[in-house]
Order: C-alpha cells, then structure tokens, then sequence
C-alpha cells in the first residue's frame, strides 16, 4: 500500500513538472513537427549521421530546406533554455495552484492555527498528500506557514468561504476536509460550500 501511495505521488510530481514546462513541450513538438515536415517536402534523408550533424549544428545546408532545417534545430535546442525560465519565473502560489490542481484523493486543511497545525503535522508524518488553505496575511505573521512553503507544501493563501479558493486547493477532488478555524459563524459557510462541491467528501 505505501508502495503504491509512493508510486502515486511520484506520478504527480511528474504531471506537476510536465504541467510547469507545457509552453516548452509545445515550442519543442510543434518545432520538431515543423522539421520533419520541412525535410519530408524538400526531401532531405534522416540518416542518423545527418540528424546527429544538424543536432551539433555542423550541417552545411546545400538549399533552403537544409538551411530551415538548421535553422529549425537551433531553435529547437533553445528548447531547455525555455523550459528553465517558465519554471524560474513561476512564483510560489502559482506552482501550489497547479500542483493541486493535478492531485486527487487527497486531503484539504483549512486554518493554520493551533488545530491545523497538529492536523498538518500528523499527515507530513503519515505522508499524506494535502493541500492547505490560510488567509493572506498568514504568509508574513504565521512562522509555521513560511516552514510549510519551504517545505514545498502546497498553500492556497485566500478566504475559504469564497468557492474559488476551495475550487483552487481542488476540494472537488479530495477525500476528506479539515476545518480547523475557530469560528462558529464562519465553518457552516464553509462546510456548506464545500458540501456543494464535493458531496462525497468527510
């Protein structure tokens, strides 16, 4: 079981990263597409010898389909550059918004306090996927919440009686959610919102 629980989140991790570089995949395909469609019409052979001559950019084009052709494969190459930036130049809350969006039967944790602390703790120990949600201001005055975003935990920093932040933490798809704000008025809001989205979760 925790073989399989292991093999599940590895399989997440690897949508979360195809999902942080899709623009770069795309460029890649459609560039790749774009090659093979230029040496199909000027009908230039795809030996190994001259796909390994124009990937090191050594080809000397003889026509304007080989000279495409290179001109296609340096562009190709500029492919990781680009998948580096996308990555780099996501910030924090956006990475944690697709992660969640990619997990399934997981958990959601609503409040950082006292009660979501211990709560947050117990499923990193049972290695439990989970996704937090906490207002704004938690991110400058909650240490513990600063500990979990460099930990990689997935936060939705928002107001839980708003749909969209639940949407964002992707209540619909989880297994159970945890309240643990102290509020009396403001928990049957959420629990009523949640119950809409997801009627099936505890």
């Amino acid at each position: 079981m925790r073989l399989l629980k292991r093999a599940y989140l590895a399989l997440l991790e690897a949508l979360y990263f195809f999902w942080l570089v899709k623009n770069a995949l795309i460029y890649f395909l459609s560039l790749t597409a774009a090659f093979l469609i230029v040496a199909f019409i000027w009908r230039i052979p795809l030996s190994l010898e001259n796909i390994t001559l124009f990937l090191t950019l050594n080809y000397e084009p003889h026509n304007v389909g080989e000279a495409l052709c290179l001109l296609i494969t340096l562009l190709i190459e500029l492919s990781p550059i680009m998948a580096f930036v996308e990555v780099r130049t996501l910030n924090y809350d956006e990475k944690a918004k697709i992660r969640a969006q990619h997990m399934r039967d997981h958990i959601v944790v609503i409040g950082c306090g006292h009660l979501g602390k211990r709560v947050t703790n117990a499923l990193i120990d049972l290695d439990l996927p989970f996704v937090l949600i906490v207002l704004p201001e938690d991110r400058e005055r909650n240490e513990y919440v600063c500990h979990l975003m460099e930990k990689d935990i997935p936060i939705i920093f928002g107001d839980a009686t708003l749909t969209s932040v639940l949407t964002a933490a992707n209540v619909e798809k989880a297994r159970a959610i945890i309240i643990s704000i102290n509020n009396d008025y403001l928990n049957p809001v959420i629990a009523d919102h949640v119950r809409k989205l997801n009627p099936k979760a505890k």
